[in-house]
């Protein structure tokens, strides 16, 4: 993304160069290569989609001879991957791959702070089973449970959102402390976590044995859906106290989030080349056809070129959040209010997390799409409802905090996050 910030990552208002590598696997040498590149993705606009490349023997490689340019628009909804296709004519035929670009990486790590299980906590019947096999992006099947016999098992939960416009991996890391009174494991959910059906919802675990007993660090991915939320459960894997203690002391980090800062801005000539209809040349001598192939990776061009004045857009309105009232008793309700610094020119999807000693889906539930609500073109706010559940246990008083996130078309204000104390009746 040299004409971009230039810091090696397609973003969003960013005007992208790409230099696309071909081989000739066919059998024969090949001429004659031009190249027209497209894409299907909203917010993504191909500039420069015309090259030329350079003729190939067989297993030769080569790059287009003029760079593909194309504009990333500030509405572009960051962490959707780029979908393209390069569409390519030659001596003996023609040929359409299809591949695609991340975008927005590099958001920084979340946390989930030292804790302490103990005796106080909320606890679970069942746990997941520990078959030795961290979870990876491809995603396992849940290992299912079957361990009521060392009930209780004490659990805690923290929820975090995939605010990127495309499912996305993430990686949690728990460091824990050793010689704990037993083991802990770590398990993530899809949008809500039931301590009941330990397999609904089921995204990954950690896999092993001896975490926070032996073994002092574990990590496992999982990948979850574009806009959904996703519960990070640690919980002991039997009920072994030390006094009211019942696990050695960890923490955790979560990586795999987007980067949403905007680049200088879209390209400045965003009118696209017009794509010409790619045509096989006749040959007198049937040759086979070769099958070039990208180079799935967008590369930088070396030579320096000047960053384009970028193309005026509509400055981004700021959120805040509140809510009333600030204390319920289980079974009531409180409003999370989102308001805007003024009327928004378009519909407006704001993002959200939900953290706290309080767990979404047992403790509380939130009206609309969890991680998201969208204020309506011409509005000023929206509003999200929280209903708590009298679950007639009595754990004192809990907590549940909304904190807003970067997004596409606004930018969040010091008003950042909104706290609802929950009472037992």
């Amino acid at each position: 993304d040299s004409l971009g910030n230039n810091n090696g990552i397609v973003n969003r208002a960013e005007c992208v160069r790409l230099n696309l590598g071909v081989k000739n696997n066919g059998c024969a040498k090949e001429t004659a290569i031009s190249a027209t590149l497209s894409t299907t993705t909203p917010g993504v606009t191909v500039i420069d989609g015309n090259s030329t490349y350079p003729d190939m023997v067989i297993d030769a490689s080569g790059t287009n001879t003029t760079p593909f340019k194309i504009s990333v628009s500030d509405t572009f909804s960051c962490g959707t991957p780029i979908a393209l296709s390069l569409n390519l004519t030659y001596a003996s035929g023609s040929e359409s791959i299809p591949f695609t670009i991340p975008t927005c990486a590099g958001g920084p790590d979340q946390t989930i702070p030292t804790y302490t299980l103990t005796t106080s906590d909320s606890t679970q019947t069942d746990r997941i089973g520990r078959d030795g096999r961290p979870s990876t992006c491809a995603g396992k099947a849940s290992p299912g449970g079957g361990f009521t016999t060392t009930a209780p098992h004490y659990y805690k939960t923290w929820t975090f959102t995939n605010t990127s416009g495309g499912d996305r991996c993430y990686t949690v890391t728990i460091n824990a402390g050793l010689n704990g009174p037993g083991d802990i494991e770590s398990v993530a959910y899809d949008q809500v976590y039931d301590p009941t059906n330990i397999d609904t919802n089921y995204l990954g675990d950690t896999g092993i044995t001896g975490l926070g007993t032996t073994v002092d660090t574990a990590s496992y991915s999982f990948t979850v859906p574009a806009g959904h939320n996703f519960v990070i459960v640690v919980n002991t894997t039997g009920n072994t106290t030390s006094g009211t203690t019942a696990s050695s002391p960890f923490s955790g980090t979560v990586s795999g989030f987007i980067d949403n800062t905007p680049g200088p801005g879209p390209c400045s000539n965003a009118t696209p080349t017009p794509t010409p209809t790619a045509t096989a040349t006749p040959t007198a001598t049937p040759t086979p056809t070769p099958t070039p192939t990208p180079a799935p990776t967008a590369t930088p061009t070396p030579q320096p070129t000047a960053t384009p004045s970028p193309t005026p857009t509509p400055a981004p309105v700021t959120v805040q959040v509140g809510v009333t009232p600030t204390k319920v008793i289980e079974g009531g309700t409180a409003t999370y209010k989102v308001k805007a610094s003024t009327a928004v020119t378009q519909s407006t999807t704001v993002f959200y997390s939900m953290s706290g000693t309080a767990t979404l889906g047992s403790d509380y539930t939130l009206s609309g799409t969890p991680g998201q609500v969208t204020i309506p073109a011409g509005a000023h706010g929206a509003k999200i409802t929280m209903t708590t559940i009298d679950d007639h246990v009595t754990e004192g008083t809990e907590t549940a905090i909304m904190t807003l996130q970067p997004g596409p078309g606004y930018t969040v204000g010091n008003k950042n996050n909104a706290t609802v104390q929950i009472r037992d009746p």
